[in-house]
């Protein structure tokens, strides 16, 4: 190799970014974005998909996603509004009456032995709120590209894609098959959801839906390219489409209902906590109160210590699973409450702050 050729080549090497620096268009950086999300997320996918037939290999599965991923993911909400003074002043109030309200319904449901419709309302919401999140995903992703144009269409597709293979499954019942871990049998297990009589029509109905609003909204998207205008980012679109795919692959061809709700998390938690670590470190990144600087929650959101945030989530959750076996009642308040407040704490109204902590818009 020539010598300037080399000299080039040392010149234009990137230097590690620091703290509150990620990758423009991205949450941290493509390769992270993309291996993280998408193949961390498709490999967990496929591997609870295969395992959903062996029993015991499904659970040993299900149980160190429950306890490593999905219940950490679930309770980052209550740490980020109690670690955060900012959004502790913000949402405390908000936070612990809507918790009382959400402890309270599940309380009396839990006691009062009506497990089935505490069932209900946790399997019909998670669906919801896993797609909220991924069409917030879309949104984030086309914002920080530059996309300004219509999102309707994009949104009606995505919901109507997702839910007729929810649809189709609901059809045939919604089951918990029995489940033992560790010698303790889940309070859920051999249980069934209750689902209205749905008629085959119904559901080829919801396909045709679905597949005429994913037609407009990719004709817009064309007319948009057509016009020279900034069409969806291809994140984006990945996004939709991986949403797409989870959920019909898996609620088309899987049957148990607790493999169906870990299956769809499964890319939901990761998004979830890749998009949590990047607002708390764009945000104490930024802040020139040197206190904050001082606070735990920064100090564990920096890259020098995301193995340590990783070991305390991964610590929460195997605290919080150690009650799915004794009072299942009580992670699951925190788990509805989760569906919940994160509707307040992912929107930019009464939290100014949130486009910059994500990098939508730069801070000048």
């Amino acid at each position: 190799m020539p010598i300037g050729t080399a000299g080039v080549a040392t010149d234009t090497r990137q230097p590690r970014p620091k703290d509150g620096e990620h990758q423009p268009g991205w949450f941290v950086s493509r390769r992270v974005d993309i291996y993280f999300v998408f193949g961390l997320g498709a490999l967990l996918s496929a591997i609870l998909f295969a395992a959903e037939s062996h029993k015991g290999v499904f659970l040993v599965g299900a149980v160190a996603f429950s306890l490593l991923s999905d219940l950490p993911h679930v309770l980052t909400t209550t740490v980020r509004v109690w670690l955060d003074p900012r959004e502790r002043s913000r949402y405390r109030v908000h936070y612990l009456l809507s918790f009382a309200v959400v402890a309270t319904i599940v309380g009396v449901l839990w006691f009062g032995g009506w497990l089935v419709p505490l069932l209900a309302i946790w399997a019909y919401w998670q669906v919801f709120h896993v797609l909220k999140q991924h069409f917030g995903i879309m949104n984030i992703y086309a914002s920080k590209n530059g996309y300004k144009g219509p999102r309707n269409r994009l949104k009606y597709a995505l919901y109507a894609t997702c839910l007729a293979p929810v649809l189709y499954r609901a059809s045939h019942g919604l089951h918990f098959s029995e489940y033992e871990v560790f010698g303790h049998r889940l309070p859920f297990s051999n249980l069934s959801v209750p689902v209205p009589p749905i008629p085959n029509a119904l559901i080829v109905i919801a396909y045709a839906v679905a597949a005429v609003l994913l037609a407009l909204a990719v004709a817009e998207q064309v007319r948009l390219r057509r016009d020279g205008q900034t069409t969806l980012p291809p994140m984006a679109v990945a996004t939709f489409i991986i949403a797409a795919l989870s959920y019909n692959l898996s609620y088309l061809l899987v049957s148990d209902l607790f493999a169906l709700i870990l299956i769809a998390t499964t890319t939901h938690s990761l998004q979830y906590h890749l998009i949590n670590w990047t607002r708390n470190n764009t945000r104490f990144a930024a802040s020139q109160d040197p206190r904050e600087k001082k606070l735990l929650l920064a100090r564990l959101s920096t890259r020098k210590a995301l193995p340590l945030y990783v070991a305390g989530l991964a610590l929460l959750g195997i605290l919080a699973g150690q009650l799915d076996t004794v009072i299942f009642a009580v992670p699951l308040m925190f788990v509805l409450h989760h569906f919940y407040m994160d509707g307040a704490l992912w929107k930019s109204k009464g939290n100014p702050e949130l486009a910059y902590d994500l990098g939508i818009v730069r801070a000048k």
